[in-house]
């Protein structure tokens, strides 16, 4: 995992409070806006922070929990008919 760093590329500040996790793992993905662009970056425990990519939360499809900025949590489901596009 040589492309992963302990704390994440963009600061604290930058986030946007929205994260995804996933119930398989220990992972989550967390947005942030930098620049008025929003990106992703994951954080695996114990392996670290990825390198963040352009993305929102809306473009994850998987299976999990979005965790909103209120702290509200809801589940989502991983869609097949969404892999084509």
């Amino acid at each position: 995992m040589h492309d992963r760093t302990p704390e994440p590329l963009f600061p604290d500040a930058c986030r946007t409070g929205r994260k995804f996790t996933t119930p398989c793992c220990a992972a989550s993905s967390h947005e942030f806006r930098v620049d008025g662009v929003l990106h992703l970056a994951s954080r695996v425990a114990g392996h670290g922070w990825s390198v963040p990519w352009r993305g929102c939360i809306e473009d994850i499809n998987d299976t999990g929990t979005v965790v909103e900025q209120d702290g509200s949590e809801r589940r989502i489901h991983w869609q097949g008919a969404r892999e084509s596009r």
